[in-house]
């Protein structure tokens, strides 16, 4: 039973926030701890999708699953089949509250995706808990949840982890196919107009929200890091480290930093070794390790250990949006942090003192100089630390969102 004097605020979600194996996990378990401190906090999933409850239930005062199983078509089509059918039930429970709200979605928006079963379960608990706030994780949740907080009169908020446009920009810029079809500016701009205030992960990114949307309120919440200083005074002189999850940014970048980069770093330093964490490994299994000193060691729950014996952590991506929360990481670490442009988006005023930025084809040489040059190296390594201590501190990461959330819960309580 929870304590009666604290508000709800609830966080809604299509991506799991665990097990933490990706950045996206990561930033919404982080988000979700550090409301607890003031708020109950609910999450609420439109499917389980293999997730596993038990972690869930411990990072959140309660989880809520709209339907309990997969719903990819692929894995069971009789789930699928189920699960249509659940939903026009639950279409069907909602028409009579919601039937402008419905029917204005539906004219053809890429982004406009309605999860009817999620959105009769956030109605019922608005009714029930009277959050003062929902939080949708990325721009695709949000036609569901914005619908049903406009309904109640529930603050709605999203939290837009990439700015989805940028991203694919970024991608036609890279020449890689676009990863989530076609869509444009204004459709994104059409779905984040429903809200009432926008969360941006990085600096560069709220201020392209805020000129998309002028007129909403724009909220900067970086990534928070918990700061472990593993100097490389401590370590192999030659340990390189990559940590990273299977998104195909990661893979793509890894696999031109193997092809084009490692052989000549190999050359010019033969004993330098390199080390990637994360399921990005399982992209990589026709890399014979042994002969090219690249080691793979999947996905590592400990990866403190790893970043203690690493002398220089990169950061090779060379498309993408957001903020990189492997360069954060490295950096909370007190690691020598070599990374491009798009890896280092939103950071970039901190270029040449806290970390090394470089273009993809010049990684290279920014490695073998460092491997070579300690005294550089724990430069960077202070400013690293310097910078994540100052800039990513739960404290000064949500400081806004803290901010909206008891601004809105003192209105509700007047």
């Amino acid at each position: 039973m929870k304590s009666p004097e604290k508000d709800w605020v609830i966080i809604y979600s299509i991506v799991a926030p665990y097990p933490l194996q990706n950045g996206a996990a990561v930033r919404i378990w982080e988000m979700a701890q550090w409301l607890r401190k003031f708020y109950h906090v609910g999450l609420v999933m439109p499917a389980a999708n293999g997730s596993n409850l038990a972690p869930l239930k411990n990072g959140f005062d309660s989880v809520w699953i709209a339907y309990p199983h997969a719903i990819s078509v692929r894995r069971n089509l009789l789930r699928r089949i189920r699960y249509e059918i659940i939903s026009i039930s639950a279409r069907r429970s909602l028409s009579s509250r919601y039937e402008k709200e419905l029917a204005a979605f539906s004219h053809k928006n890429p982004l406009r995706k309605i999860h009817p079963p999620a959105m009769l379960l956030l109605d019922e608990l608005c009714t029930k808990l009277r959050p003062i706030a929902i939080i949708a994780e990325y721009v695709f949740s949000a036609a569901t949840s914005t619908i049903v907080a406009r309904k109640h009169g529930v603050l709605s908020v999203i939290d837009t982890i990439d700015v989805l446009s940028q991203r694919q920009k970024s991608e036609r810029a890279a020449g890689v196919p676009q990863q989530r079809g076609k869509f444009s500016e204004k459709h994104e701009i059409e779905l984040l107009s429903l809200a009432d205030a926008l969360i941006a992960i990085q600096p560069n990114e709220a201020k392209l929200l805020a000129d998309m949307l002028p007129e909403k309120q724009i909220i900067l919440a970086e990534h928070p890091v918990v700061v472990n200083e593993y100097p490389s005074t401590t370590t192999n002189n030659n340990y390189i480290l990559f940590v990273s999850s299977q998104a195909r940014h990661n893979i793509h970048a890894l696999r031109i930093f193997i092809e084009r980069q490692w052989p000549i770093i190999r050359k010019t330093v033969p004993e330098a070794e390199l080390h990637i964490c994360g399921n990005v490994s399982r992209h990589f299994s026709e890399v014979i390790t042994q002969e090219n000193a690249v080691f793979f060691h999947g996905f590592c729950p400990d990866i403190a250990s790893y970043y203690q014996k690493a002398t220089i952590a990169i950061n090779p991506v060379n498309y993408g949006s957001g903020l990189k929360i492997k360069s954060v990481e490295a950096l909370a670490y007190g690691k020598c942090l070599v990374s491009t442009p798009i890896g280092a988006d939103g950071l970039e005023e901190h270029a040449g003192r806290a970390f090394v930025c470089v273009e993809v084809d010049q990684m290279h040489q920014a490695i073998i100089e460092l491997l070579r040059d300690p005294h550089r190296r724990q430069m960077l390594e202070t400013e690293a630390l310097n910078l994540a201590k100052q800039r990513f501190s739960p404290e000064v990461c949500f400081y806004e969102l803290t901010q909206l959330l008891e601004i809105t819960s003192r209105n509700q309580q007047n």
